[in-house]
């Protein structure tokens, strides 16, 4: 089970792309204009005490496009990420700026320097052992890591005895099409991204978040193992997606087009009633046997429950329902 959350806008768990003809532009949050990340998958949903948790981030750019063109062409982009905040009060992440800023200015620091990610190796390495020590790891690309604190549960405090005892760990991210900042205000997300003027560039260019893993002692929880697609009723072939770690950032490509035998559906001319729209039926296969017993909520509600999940859909043009 795993849960992300994105600001300013929500994490997509599950990508699916297929093409198709279209024509007016819908305003839809599952329409990808620039950058989205669409998700960040965990090695671990529920992480043990003083293991290490692996981290992937899927992005997608639509690129510098024209309002007539399906892409645009591709910019270079800043991946980050920042770790170390744990139990943070009332586990609320916007504490976690706070938390983070006591450690940088313990340290004699205002924050992170401009563009870390242009540090020569051994001012970077420096740095990263001095955040190491105190407890702050950061990154870039698109994968991290981090480890789990050995006490993240025995040390904090027990509000409900009902409630089996759990840390927290909050992991933030961004991805930028400019240059990454970093900003020491306690009260805000840490990290900025402008352009070479030094404008903050806007949601379509800059896109940060968090994800949060749970420590619960004695219990894990896998990740749903998702086997396929179907569009249509019809199973996509196995060469015509990605799953998991096989997907991977998808370069604008303003030449692209569609396989002759991909599933086209016409033009939709009535804005106003899509129900005089053609349709495709759109499905993710996921295993069963890979779907887990919510362990928490059946303890607290002496039930046989099992996890939630959902799937989100995104298109680079057009519309999904």
């Amino acid at each position: 089970m795993t849960k992300n959350s994105l600001i300013p806008r929500a994490a997509a768990l599950g990508l699916a792309l297929w093409c198709s003809a279209c024509g007016t532009e819908f305003d839809s949050i599952s329409q990808l204009e620039g950058v989205r990340i669409l998700g960040v998958q965990k090695s671990d949903s529920y992480a043990q005490p003083g293991d290490s948790v692996q981290l992937r981030m899927l992005v997608h750019d639509t690129g510098v496009r024209d309002p007539d063109e399906a892409e645009g062409e591709p910019r270079d982009l800043s991946l980050f990420w920042l770790s170390g905040c744990e139990d943070p009060p009332a586990d609320l992440f916007s504490l976690c700026f706070v938390q983070l800023g006591e450690v940088f200015q313990s340290l004699g620091m205002d924050g992170l320097p401009p563009n870390p990610d242009e540090l020569e190796p051994d001012e970077l390495l420096q740095l990263g052992q001095s955040l190491q020590e105190a407890g702050i790891g950061f990154g870039f690309g698109e994968t991290f890591s981090f480890d789990i604190s050995p006490d993240i549960i025995d040390r904090r405090p027990v509000a409900d005895p009902q409630v089996r005892p759990y840390g927290l760990s909050y992991v933030f991210f961004a991805a930028c099409a400019g240059n990454l900042g970093f900003n020491a205000d306690q009260e805000e997300f840490p990290v900025t991204c402008t352009d070479d003027s030094g404008k903050e560039l806007t949601e379509r260019d800059f896109v940060a978040g968090y994800t949060a893993v749970y420590s619960f002692a004695g219990l894990s929880n896998r990740n749903p193992v998702i086997e396929g697609m179907r569009v249509d009723g019809k199973k996509v072939p196995a060469e015509r997606i990605c799953i998991g770690a096989e997907c991977e950032m998808l370069t604008p490509d303003p030449d692209r087009e569609c396989d002759p035998d991909d599933p086209v559906i016409d033009v939709c001319e009535d804005e106003d009633d899509d129900s005089k729209c053609d349709k495709l039926d759109v499905e993710v296969i996921v295993d069963p046997d890979s779907v887990d017993r919510d362990d928490v909520l059946a303890e607290r509600d002496d039930s046989d429950i099992t996890e939630q999940m959902w799937v989100n859909y995104h298109t680079d043009r057009g519309n999904l329902k």
